[in-house]
């Protein structure tokens, strides 16, 4: 679904442990920067998934501010969903992307949400 990434400048929102970030840079984008607000998972992505391509930065896909057009593909993979201000972020996105540029994303199931905690949700 992301198509070609070579020379691409990408974002990767709230990158977890950075897998889908490495996956890009090695694929040919020009640059990908991977933004995530947990510690713990940046720890992961600076120790087992660097690469020189790829920025790492911590903080929160609300908080963050990008210059109009300077992506041509965002991607996040079971993140948005997470975020309370939903259309704020998709402007934000819309903003962040090159003309013809492409927003890739995953969520989770409302399913998994809706499960009770006896049943270790």
């Amino acid at each position: 679904m992301m198509g070609d990434v070579s020379s691409l400048r990408v974002l990767d929102l709230g990158c977890g442990g950075g897998q889908l970030a490495h996956f890009i840079a090695e694929h040919g984008a020009a640059s990908v920067t991977a933004i995530e607000a947990s510690e713990r998972m940046l720890t992961v992505a600076r120790t087992q998934w660097s690469h020189p391509r790829v920025e790492i930065q911590q903080v929160s896909m609300e908080d963050t501010e990008f210059d109009d057009g300077s992506f041509g593909l965002v991607v996040s993979s079971l993140a948005v969903h997470y975020v309370e201000d939903y259309e704020a972020l998709i402007r934000s996105i819309g903003r962040w992307l090159q003309p013809g540029g492409r927003f890739v994303f995953s969520t989770e199931h409302p399913i998994y949400a809706a499960r009770t905690t006896d049943e270790g949700w």
